[in-house]
């Protein structure tokens, strides 16, 4: 009588529970944001971002294996197809410089017509981009700019010098966080009560 060699059925019901977990936290979202936040999840966890060609393939019952069975992940695409940048920089409203050039580089990376689509973002294509998108001369320096999103951790450096590519950080603010609310309005000073000057009393004649 031989042995199952599988595996035990605690340890099949922890990694069936596991899923079901990340199922119901995911269940909320749409796909493009399940892939994101799948993909976020594989980067904290040190895991490759895209599963090696070799992995077991999907059953043919399962919901994923038509979208998957070319083996490369889809990136994040909006809900009704590529968007211009002016009407996606509008939508996001990013608020500073750097938020402005990270903006542009998830545009570029994610949600710009396939053809217009690239990994990395220099000074021209920023400067080029910020004019696109209506805002011509918003950026200044815009190497400086982006430089300084690299530096709050947004970009990453590219494949050549000048070249930069939106990490994960970056895309959790474009994707998630951006919008980020309207503008404070800005503030009126408030008078209070008004009060009456004393009057010195006159005096009579």
């Amino acid at each position: 009588m031989t042995k199952d060699s599988g595996a035990s059925p605690t340890k099949k019901n922890a990694d069936l529970n596991a899923v079901q977990i990340i199922r119901d936290a995911l269940e909320e979202f749409d796909n493009d944001k399940r892939e994101q936040i799948i993909r976020w999840a594989r980067e904290s966890l040190g895991l490759p971002t895209t599963a090696p060609h070799a992995a077991i393939a999907p059953s043919p019952a399962s919901p994923s294996a038509a979208v998957h069975a070319s083996g490369a992940p889809s990136a994040p695409q909006p809900p009704n197809g590529p968007k211009d940048i002016a009407t996606f920089v509008t939508e996001k409203n990013p608020e500073t410089d750097m938020q402005l050039a990270t903006t542009i580089a998830y545009y570029y990376r994610f949600v710009a017509p396939a053809n217009e689509r690239k990994e990395e973002i220099d000074a021209e294509s920023l400067r080029d981009a910020c004019r696109l998108a209506g805002r011509p001369g918003k950026l200044v320096k815009p190497l400086m700019t982006l430089n300084n999103a690299h530096a709050k951790g947004l970009l990453d450096r590219g494949s050549a010098r000048g070249k930069f590519v939106i990490n994960s950080v970056g895309e959790n603010l474009v994707g998630m966080t951006l919008p980020g609310g309207t503008a404070q309005p800005a503030r009126t000073r408030t008078r209070g009560p008004a009060t009456a000057k004393a009057k010195a009393p006159r005096r009579r004649k």
